[in-house]
């Protein structure tokens, strides 16, 4: 796992001197001390960045910087569109484009900003509380993430977990589970904040898993009228035997429900079909065979997961249907 981005509410910059000074040493230890602070940082690398358990998520865009934003980008913007369309009107086509072009571009740079700074007012900072640390591969990542929401009328809140691979120019999904968090699981906390539980099992499939450039996204979104909750924080989750016990205590049943279907049919909206045949929003999806993808959801007991089961059996499209314990795969 890698450093938190500014997603987290710890910097690039700390996390690496963090990192830094348990790999080269704090001169003011003895050697026994280093060693053994090294030791720690291997067997725990998560505990360098994720230390507080507390993660902010804040695109804030302070008035001041709007202003100035608004003042060296705004003239530039106002600029390139009039005197781009003045020549367009006079006939004078060399160079209007480029003009125009250049307008359009810091006035979409303008817009942005103001967009960010109205969510920041909005919505303030999402924190999120982690109560597993780390979240662990074959068992669970738990945290809580307050929000401000409104007061009368919270809304179903959509909590995304995401497995991702970081290439240059893109991110990849390569496995996620969400589940929708009705305004009845909403805890409020203050006049105008709620609690969020998150809760996600996270299967013992490391083929599902992308090890290399990459990490783990927690999402929170919510529509709203006008700017809608959108937060991200880069969540510690391992493969490993060092997580405190307690904090890995099952909270759901164990039974799994899983089909799978050619992989060609992921971009025509298969999953969406099958989400809703089946009735159930907190479905987990990965590729686990060359050219296939699956869907599962879990289950308290057997009967459950035999009922939802039956409602894809007979259909031909699908490559299989398992009902099975995640302890016995």
């Amino acid at each position: 796992m890698h450093s938190a981005t500014s997603l987290d509410n710890t910097t690039d910059a700390e996390a690496n001197c963090k990192i830094c000074l348990i790999g080269v040493g704090d001169f003011s230890m003895d050697p026994t001390q280093r060693f053994l602070a090294q030791s720690e940082a291997q067997r725990k690398p998560w505990l360098p960045v994720w230390s507080s358990r507390r993660i902010e998520s804040s695109r804030e865009v302070r008035g001041l910087y709007v202003a100035l934003a608004f003042a060296v980008m705004g003239p530039i913007a106002v600029l390139g569109v009039t005197v781009g369309l003045w020549n367009v009107v006079e006939g004078n086509l060399a160079g209007s484009g480029a003009l125009l072009i250049i307008g359009a571009m810091f006035a979409g740079g303008l817009a942005i900003v103001t967009y960010w700074w109205l969510r920041a007012r909005k919505f303030g900072k999402t924190v999120c509380d982690l109560e597993t640390l780390p979240g662990v591969i074959g068992g669970w990542f738990k945290a809580s993430v307050a929000v401000r929401l409104p007061v009368e009328t919270p809304p179903t809140v959509l909590v995304r977990l995401e497995n991702f691979r970081q290439l240059p120019r893109a991110r990849i999904t390569v496995w996620e589970i969400s589940e929708r968090v009705s305004p009845a699981q909403l805890t409020r906390i203050q006049s105008d904040r709620y609690l969020v539980p998150v809760r996600f099992r996270i299967p013992d499939r490391q083929d599902y898993y992308w090890k290399g450039e990459g990490g783990w996204l927690l999402k929170i979104t919510a529509e709203l009228p006008g700017i809608d909750l959108d937060a991200s924080f880069w969540v510690p989750i391992f493969e490993t035997d060092e997580a405190p016990p307690e904090e890995q205590t099952p909270e759901e049943g164990l039974w799994i429900v899983e089909v799978a279907y050619d992989a060609k049919w992921h971009n025509r909206g298969r999953d969406s079909m099958l989400i809703a045949k089946a009735g159930l929003e907190n479905a987990f999806s990965g590729q686990r065979r060359e050219g296939e993808n699956d869907l599962g959801w879990y289950f308290k007991t057997e009967a459950e997961a035999q009922e939802c089961a039956d409602k894809f059996r007979g259909d031909t499209t699908l490559l299989r249907v398992r009902v099975y314990d995640e302890g016995h795969q």
